[in-house]
């Protein structure tokens, strides 16, 4: 096939960057075995180039040398042809060639600047969070199944939910759920409500409702799927501001770094009282508050609930927005270094998706950002 110049350079700069498939790494080793002495001095070339511009800082080792190896071996057996001693002595140099450049360049590049720690690997969130009882003891929660006892009580914990049972108690005790920074939990409370808990997240609930109401205390983020009970109205206290509910499906944001609170109501119907003031919120709106103000707002209902749904809405207000979220699912500090980007993206990641993998994205969408352990630097 013709030399694809074009082609074998988005091949090459995917090689350098660490992005490139298993796929495209068989097209660049059949790419280089195929091309002719003058394109192969073109591709050491170029990879020299971006080599000495790439912002990458690798040790090279003997496990370098066997990744690339182990990558030529592969293409090999794949194309399932014979070739001429001539044609394979040509292939093997060719790919020693490029397997000399890239660890020579990754030498010179490390002896040319101060050293640094290759990037760790972020792992994304799971199920993790501190439950503290009504007698202040804590207890770590994870995915596992056990009963958890307090008082004359049990409460189950089973993959990554808890779950409590009615009872006749008529004392009240409150138990708090909290998650920290990387982590997500479920809870299933003595009236039937299910309510999902966002990471670096607080809710407090009594381990049983009384005869007249159920009320809630949250800070940070919560998605609510409301057991209906017209006798005993259902209330979500965050700060200043009151939800209040019958029997409904609804998400409420209340980051103390956010400027606003926000709650999204899926369906039934809800009441927002803030600022002095109280709005009717219908499905598809979103109640916006904050200390001076109460409004009421269309809600993009994908994006809002996508964190309950396992997914990382990137079409946030704002850049800045992203990275909060970023912050507390990812359990990394991030920085600014100049001006902060004026850019907005769209779709869904899943929130599965290792950090690595997200910084990649946000490059090639003109980013200029850099991981320094577990702070990510954006720059300008």
């Amino acid at each position: 096939m013709p030399f694809d110049k074009a082609h074998i350079t988005r091949l090459l700069d995917q090689h350098v960057a660490g992005s490139l498939s298993q796929e495209n790494q068989l097209v660049l080793n059949e790419a280089i075995r195929a091309a002719s002495s003058t394109d192969r001095d073109w591709m050491m070339q170029y990879l020299e180039n971006a080599l000495n511009t790439a912002q990458v800082s690798i040790t090279p080792d003997q496990q370098l040398y066997e990744r690339i190896l182990h990558r030529i071996q592969q293409s090999e057996q794949e194309l399932h042809t014979v070739k001429p001693i001539r044609s394979i002595y040509y292939t093997v140099a060719a790919a020693a060639a490029i397997l000399l450049l890239v660890t020579a360049g990754l030498v010179w590049k490390q002896n040319s600047r101060p050293a640094a720690s290759a990037p760790i690997e972020i792992m994304p969130g799971s199920n993790k969070a501190i439950l503290i009882l009504a007698d202040g003891s804590k207890v770590q929660l994870d995915s596992t199944t056990r009963e958890i006892a307090q008082g004359s009580s049990a409460v189950r914990q089973q993959e990554g939910a808890l779950k409590y049972s009615k009872n006749n108690h008529t004392a009240t005790t409150y138990n708090t759920l909290t998650t920290p920074r990387g982590g997500q939990f479920q809870v299933e409370l003595a009236d039937g409500s299910h309510i999902w808990l966002n990471a670096a997240s607080s809710l407090k609930y009594p381990a049983t409702f009384n005869d007249s109401e159920r009320v809630v205390t949250l800070s940070g983020e919560a998605y609510f799927d409301i057991k209906p009970d017209p006798q005993r109205p259902f209330r979500v206290v965050c700060g200043n501001t009151t939800i209040q509910v019958l029997g409904t499906s609804f998400n409420i944001m209340a980051y103390a770094d956010e400027p606003n609170l926000q709650a999204a109501l899926v369906d039934g119907k809800i009441m927002v009282k803030a600022a002095g003031s109280e709005r009717i919120i219908r499905p598809g709106q979103m109640a916006v508050a904050d200390q001076q103000s109460l409004y009421v707002a269309e809600a993009d209902l994908d994006q809002v609930t996508a964190w309950r749904n396992g997914m990382l809405a990137l079409n946030t207000a704002s850049f800045k927005g992203l990275m909060r979220q970023v912050e507390r699912w990812y359990d990394v500090e991030v920085v600014y270094q100049g001006e902060i980007p004026d850019r907005q993206f769209g779709g869904l990641l899943s929130r599965n998706t290792q950090l690595s993998t997200l910084l990649a994205f946000m490059r090639k969408n003109g980013i200029n950002v850099k991981q320094e352990g577990r702070t990510i630097v954006v720059m300008p």
